[in-house]
């Protein structure tokens, strides 16, 4: 039976997942500050776990792809199967508001956090035997520890981002541009840089990035530049 002493967001953590799975790009929004073991129920920490794996890999994490996840990794009979990814999707009419749930489940997760740091604190205060400035520090890097995820979930690892970008750039078609103030070089370039990422080919045969990933000229006529090398391509 659930423990509603504890603090938690049943509906958040359904409405959540049923987003990201009715919209697949609607994880890109929340995976930066929610992790899975934000959830309160494990079963719902292992279907989002294994959404953010589809990601990492680049696969759009819908309902088929999330369900062989799961399978591959035996835990989709654990959380009860095709059924109840479906049961996610009824949960929510859209995935716009999917930020505010996610807000919602991680809130309810630090106050657990929070309230199982008081039981370490207060079983460090009956602990008579330990030196006053042991236990005070102790006591201090368990709340420190808390309050440091809190503070720390604006740093992402750098898989999460780089995920991130592929699947912001696939999703859109139109080019990005960077003005480079010059009203008539912004002309000539039909309106400025654009930022490109490219792969190059290196002497010794094997693919890594490049400087051409970093600005591309969108002028038509005139000579392309990668990563500040002018390349005329008219020859």
């Amino acid at each position: 039976m659930i423990d509603r002493s504890v603090p938690f967001d049943m509906a958040a953590e359904c409405a959540v997942l049923g987003s990201i799975l009715i919209d697949r790009e609607a994880i890109l929004s929340v995976c930066p500050t929610l992790h899975p073991d934000d959830f309160y129920l494990e079963k719902h920490a292992l279907v989002y776990d294994a959404m953010l794996a589809c990601l990492n890999r680049r696969v759009p994490p819908d309902l088929i792809t999330v369900a062989g996840e799961l399978r591959q990794r035996a835990h989709l009979d654990l959380i009860g199967g095709l059924v109840a990814l479906g049961d996610f999707m009824t949960e929510v009419p859209t995935a716009v508001h999917i930020g505010y749930y996610a807000e919602n489940i991680t809130r309810t997760a630090t106050l657990r956090r929070l309230i199982q740091a008081g039981g370490t604190i207060a079983a460090l205060g009956y602990a008579e035997e330990t030196e006053l400035d042991t236990t005070l520090d102790q006591a201090e890097q368990t709340l420190f520890a808390v309050s440091q995820r809190q503070r720390g979930a604006d740093f992402v690892p750098i898989s999460t981002v780089v995920a991130h970008y592929f699947a912001r750039a696939q999703s859109e078609d139109v080019e990005r541009v960077v003005p480079t103030g010059l009203i008539d070089l912004d002309r000539r370039l039909n309106g400025g840089l654009a930022i490109g990422l490219g792969c190059g080919a290196s002497w010794d045969g094997q693919d890594r990035l490049g400087p051409d990933h970093c600005l591309r000229t969108r002028s038509t006529t005139g000579p392309q530049c990668w990563g500040g090398f002018a390349r005329n391509e008219s020859r």
